[in-house]
């Protein structure tokens, strides 16, 4: 617990949980066959019979053995979430905050609602509905670590029906919502800058968390085939950031590839 006094005389102890238990380190992504090289692979997602994924403005179906990657859809602006229902319906979430539905007999484009032009994770509830994770109100998706070092908390859930386009939202106020998994008890949302999962019912009560204090910044979630889910940790969380992230009179910072300054007034 901090002591605003005492912590003048003492200082602050920056503490991280460990990668223990299900987080510690193992070799399966070292072992594993390389299918399909590609730049910058992201957002993988299984629907419609093929596995999907993007690479900057393209979304890309994996590939047979031995064959090439080509794109399915070409976009303006950078892929930043991708879902497909068990259908085959595919929804494409854009860096400008659109989300681009298609299925076999065409497709649609949703604008994101009001203040909120930052979709980071998206999972279909059923064929007709979609969930929406804005990471914040304040930056889009690709400026996440702006986001992160403003320390904000403006991100929000939202859900979609796609027959009227109607968009309803089921919480606020979140510290960067990056991904969501539907189950039988609500959604589960992991919030990247507060280290947790939250779980977000449909019947307007407060989100409470489900899992805390994780050493990395929890990101997409998907479900296993044994019942369970499986959760990404997007970056490990860095004792250097943690403690800039401590101080409150910072008025002004740039960050570099390789650099992170800091100004006082």
């Amino acid at each position: 617990m901090f002591d605003p006094i005492l912590d003048l005389f003492r200082g602050r102890a920056v503490t991280i949980p460990p990668m223990d238990g299900a987080l510690r380190p193992n070799t399966a992504l070292d072992e594993c066959e390389i299918v399909v090289e590609v730049d910058a692979p992201d957002n993988l997602c299984a629907g419609g019979g093929r596995i999907l994924f993007s690479s900057g403005r393209n979304v890309v179906a994996l590939p047979k053995r031995g064959g090439k990657a080509a794109p399915v859809e070409q976009h303006e602006t950078t892929v930043v979430a991708l879902a497909a229902s068990p259908g085959g319906i595919r929804a494409t979430a854009l860096d400008d905050g659109r989300i681009i539905v298609a299925n076999g007999k065409g497709g649609k484009t949703i604008a994101p609602p009001e203040g909120y032009a930052c979709p980071t994770a998206l999972a279909f509830a059923d064929e007709t509905t979609l969930i929406v994770c804005h990471g914040s109100s304040r930056h889009r998706a690709t400026d996440w670590v702006v986001d992160l070092m403003e320390k904000n908390s403006s991100g929000s859930v939202w859900k979609i029906d796609l027959d009227s386009g109607s968009q309803s939202c089921l919480a606020r106020d979140l510290a960067f919502p990056n991904g969501v998994l539907v189950t039988a008890q609500g959604l589960v949302i992991s919030e990247a800058w507060r280290h947790r999962l939250l779980r977000v019912a449909e019947n307007g009560s407060p989100p409470r968390p489900v899992l805390s204090k994780l050493p990395g910044y929890p990101a997409r979630i998907h479900p296993a085939a044994d019942g369970g889910a499986w959760l990404t940790l997007f970056a490990p969380r860095n004792r250097l950031i943690e403690f800039i992230l401590l101080e409150d009179d910072r008025v002004d910072f740039h960050v570099a590839v390789g650099q992170l300054t800091t100004k006082r007034d």
